[in-house]
């Protein structure tokens, strides 16, 4: 849908709703003209506002509405993943909240004993690059005593969406991605994540759920 469409119904419906009330008002002619004319724009722009501070509040409240609006690029929701790194698999999950205007991201990686190792928060929304996404992320990793590094370093990680067929294409929005993750600085600054695999959990509510589901994927 897009958020300019959005505004060209809205001004379109102010427009249309201004004309018949001018034509309402030259019903009377005690009002000036110029009175009108104003009258006329404040009741326009009134109606604009009125019309996109609803509507913007209906799609950001009703997922079905959110889901339309986003169309194929609707990634709401708890996501687990797994990527290759020296020949081993690695664990995880991304938090995923999404309304008309942003798209934001909290992750973190699993150890193989289900004990956070990373924690990764994004700092763009989705960036198109081709047919695919980038985001960008500052993350940090657990060091090496076991405790949580205080400083935050960046990644960037490259996203394709794995659209369904749908009727209509609609609700075709995907529940698998796949991509890459390229570190810059801290200890692991180089690495590249290979193999990124996303698969979307509809039945997760929170991100303790996801937690619960990736721990669940490392000891199956």
């Amino acid at each position: 849908m897009g958020k300019n469409k959005i505004i060209s119904v809205t001004v379109g419906l102010s427009i249309t709703i201004g004309i018949a009330f001018n034509e309402f008002l030259s019903k009377y002619p005690n009002v000036p003209f110029i009175v009108g004319l104003i009258i006329t724009f404040l009741v326009s722009i009134s109606i604009h506002e009125f019309l996109f501070w609803l509507i913007t509040k209906l799609i950001n409240h009703f997922e079905p509405l959110l889901k339309l609006y986003w169309g194929k690029m609707y990634i709401k929701g708890y996501w687990s993943y797994t990527y290759i790194v020296n020949n081993k698999k690695k664990y995880g999950a991304w938090c995923i909240e999404q309304d008309m205007d942003s798209i934001t991201i909290k992750g973190f990686g699993l150890t193989a004993e289900g004990i956070r190792r990373s924690d990764v928060q994004s700092l763009t929304s989705l960036i198109p690059r081709g047919n695919d996404f980038e985001v960008v992320n500052m993350r940090r990793d657990i060091s090496e005593d076991g405790t949580m590094s205080d400083s935050f370093y960046y990644s960037k990680t490259t996203l394709h969406l794995q659209q369904r067929k749908t009727f209509l294409n609609l609700f075709n929005y995907p529940l698998m991605m796949d991509g890459a993750t390229y570190i810059y600085g801290g200890a692991f600054s180089g690495n590249v994540h290979q193999q990124l695999k996303f698969r979307k959990h509809t039945d997760a509510k929170n991100e303790y759920e996801i937690e619960d589901i990736v721990k669940s994927m490392i000891t199956s």
